[in-house]
């Protein structure tokens, strides 16, 4: 007994040494060493298994720091981040010192990342950023510093890292935190501290190092376990938003929350918001416990003397100041796919309580980088791509011609679909009711999973994918098929929306037309003729208007729009019947001659004829459709005498039809090629008198045979000699990248 009371006082004397928990955020720019500090503090401070010490000298010996522990490892762990050799997702360590817990969150470098270190950011109350020695401060420091004090960090660490790399040179080290301080007046930094450090070393990281002897302040650990973030609160008085309200029985009825600031106390006489009543303290508890008192940060019920008009959202309040208002003006981070605009509608979350409401204005915009005002009229994710007009569908050339220094990334299909495949291997646990909606999305009916329901089944995947695949995902769970893919796209990245048969209106019909599966820029603006705005607008809308400006297509968007979609989702390897199949392209550059258009029909015609063949079908109509540099766009279609899979028969065809339909007059954009009207090709069908039947046979051993040598050499193992006049217009393979997956709900 006497032993445990020794233990018990000395476990007590050393929590009351801890100065409390941290939760603090490491960035920077690309390759910084953000990942590698923070793996070196683990390691250092032996907060590690022996297992996870073990696997990291493993990893390391093949890692690139030839045989060199690689810190890094630590919390590199997405495989995508590990192919790289980067951070992409926002990755939090707890970890607990004699002085101090934390939680750290380490976060992406990358510009195109951004969205995820603000997320990080949000929850921190001191930021570590770190900047490279040989490069000073960028853009990127810039950013990550103003975004860390937009989010209400006031605490800043600057760790001026690989100090070997400049010969733990004081003259360098002096220059950086010159910027720094004149970063830090600047932005108006509260409180910072400049720390010289080498995190592959571990200089400065948590021992002093000796070839820094010329600096004399603390490590980054140690000024982490004993610097103060409380932040010295100016408000006043005492309030509680109200999370819940508890009635056990008819005899007590008590207001739960969290105490956000002063103390309360029994017979303390309070003020419910929006209400305006009076009401005296009845009763307090602080969790299960009777208490004459509430703190700060307490969770409490709070028992009142009179019934009062209060729910959840409602604010009880003392002397704080808080007011009702109906107007809001706020600073805020856009980083949502979708611009922001005036007249705008949104969900706002204020404490507990959500309520509707609009954009009325939008007084400027702050550049992250050099912290100019400037006037705007809407906020985009991507100004860069705003300011230079550049928009979607553009050819790479114009957008260039906007952008000189635009930078372009080639796309990865083999990577992609090696992804997807995986993801719907994962699907496959669940149910086997998937229907792939292209390559990165799909379908999943679970109703007949019996151990967990839509909503568990959907935070389950959405942790494997992170876990297994190191990638997110966002992911949509409803009733219906449309209202799953709408709530997919609602909250992007990693994000699971639950659309209910109670709650559909008020997520679905408040967003915009276009925002609806298959309302497209032409159908959107048909709509806007007639004042119909909103998803809401369609669903409310008279069908018999919507069908007079729409046709049969006025009805599908009716039902889509009042959730009325009963489609089912196939079963895995389930092929429903296709409609047709076709290929289309936007070209590196425009189409200016008839070679140029022949060229592209050629490869488009060899991929249709290809898929065709493959799926055993034969067909009697082409469609060609053409969009001109204007971006004015029609299609044309013939019908031949007889059912026919040969590339030549489909590609003179298709040749024949443009030549009739259009006279260059304006260069092209992009062009596409499809083929309806389909038999199977082991069924009788109609042959021609007029055809040489030999011939005929011919063609189609030879077909075959190319079919075979590009299956097992490549997509450009044999090509047509005229493919080799314009490389960058026939150096392209539809059949494997833009692979049109059909879907019909009609």
């Amino acid at each position: 007994m006497r032993q445990q009371e020794v233990w018990k006082e000395e476990r007590e004397r050393g929590i009351s040494k801890m100065s409390g928990l941290l939760k603090f955020i490491t960035c920077g720019s690309v390759d910084d060493g953000k990942s590698t500090l923070i793996g070196h503090i683990l390691y250092d401070s032996k907060l590690l298994y022996a297992d996870q010490e073990k696997a990291l000298e493993l990893d390391s010996k093949v890692g690139s720091r030839g045989g060199a522990i690689d810190y890094s490892l630590l919390l590199d762990g997405l495989m995508a981040e590990r192919e790289q050799g980067i951070t992409i997702d926002v990755a939090y360590r707890y970890f607990t010192t004699d002085k101090r817990s934390f939680i750290v969150a380490d976060t992406p470098g990358h510009e195109e990342y951004t969205r995820n270190m603000a997320v990080g950011a949000s929850f921190a109350d001191l930021a570590v950023i770190l900047i490279d020695a040989t490069q000073g401060v960028l853009i990127q420091t810039r950013r990550h510093a103003r975004i860390c004090a937009l989010m209400g960090i006031n605490s800043f660490v600057f760790a001026v890292n690989k100090m070997d790399l400049v010969d733990y040179s004081k003259e360098r080290f002096d220059e950086i935190e010159k910027q720094i301080q004149e970063l830090a007046g600047e932005l108006n930094l509260q409180t910072i501290q400049i720390i010289p450090v080498s995190a592959t070393e571990g200089d400065n990281v948590t021992k002093k190092s000796d070839a820094i002897d010329w600096y004399e302040g603390p490590t980054l650990l140690s000024y982490l376990e004993d610097v103060d973030v409380a932040e010295d609160s100016h408000e006043k008085g005492f309030y509680m938003p109200v999370q819940r309200v508890c009635r056990p029985d008819h005899t007590f009825r008590g207001f739960q929350g969290q105490v956000e600031n002063g103390n309360i106390h029994v017979g303390d006489e309070l003020t419910t918001l929006p209400s305006n009543e009076k009401a005296k303290v009845k009763s307090i508890y602080v969790g299960d416990k009777d208490s004459k008192e509430a703190k700060k940060g307490q969770p409490v019920t709070i028992q009142l003397d009179r019934e009062v008009d209060v729910s959840r959202g409602c604010v009880l309040t003392v002397d704080s100041g808080v007011k009702t208002a109906s107007t809001l003006t706020a600073t805020i981070l856009w980083m949502d796919d979708d611009e922001l605009f005036r007249g705008k509608n949104f969900f706002f979350k204020l404490g507990t309580k959500t309520i509707p409401c609009s954009v009325t204005e939008i007084s400027y915009a702050v550049d992250v980088n050099t912290g100019e005002k400037k006037d705007v009229k809407n906020l985009a994710k991507n100004e860069i791509a705003k300011k230079y007009n550049i928009k979607t569908g553009e050819a790479i050339w114009q957008a260039k011609q906007k952008c000189p220094d635009l930078i372009t990334v080639p796309p990865h299909f083999d990577l992609y679909k090696r992804f997807s495949k995986m993801a719907r291997r994962i699907y496959s646990e669940y149910t086997d009711k998937i229907e792939p909606f292209g390559l990165d999305e799909a379908w999943l009916d679970v109703t007949d999973n019996k151990n967990m329901n839509g909503k568990e089944i959907a935070l389950e995947i959405n942790r494997r994918i992170k876990q297994e695949l190191g990638i997110t995902v966002s992911i949509g769970v409803s009733f219906n098929k449309i209202f799953a893919k709408f709530g997919s796209d609602y909250k992007k990245p990693d994000a699971i929306t639950e659309i209910t048969r109670e709650n559909y209106r008020d997520i679905v019909w408040n967003c915009p037309a276009k925002d609806l599966l298959y309302v497209g820029r032409a159908t959107g603006r048909k709509l806007e003729s007639i004042g119909i705005y909103t998803i809401g607008d369609i669903a409310t809308a008279d069908v018999t208007l919507l069908r007079s400006y729409l046709g049969k297509w006025g009805d599908l968007i009716y039902g889509f729009a009042n959730g009325y979609d009963s489609s089912p989702v196939a079963h895995m390897n389930e092929n429903s019947e296709v409609k047709s199949i076709g290929n289309s392209t936007t070209t590196p550059k425009d189409m200016v001659t008839f070679n140029d258009v022949k060229q592209v029909i050629f490869v488009l015609c060899d991929s249709v004829c290809r898929r065709m063949r493959e799926q055993g079908f034969m067909a009697k109509t082409v469609c060609i459709t053409i969009r001109d540099n204007e971006l004015m766009s029609f299609n044309r279609q013939h019908t031949t005498e007889i059912h026919t899979n040969l590339t030549k028969d489909i590609t003179n065809t298709a040749i024949e039809l443009f030549k009739k339909s259009y006279k260059m007059e304006k260069a092209l954009r992009s062009i596409g090629v499809s083929v309806t009207d389909f038999i199977h090709d082991d069924q009788p069908h109609q042959m021609s008198l007029l055809r040489d039947e030999k011939r005929l046979i011919q063609n189609e051993q030879l077909d075959k045979t190319l079919d075979r040598l590009k299956k097992r050499f490549g997509n450009y193992a044999v090509r047509p000699a005229v493919l080799l006049d314009d490389k960058e217009l026939s150096d392209f393979n539809p059949k494997e990248d833009h692979t049109i997956h059909p879907v019909g709900y009609l």
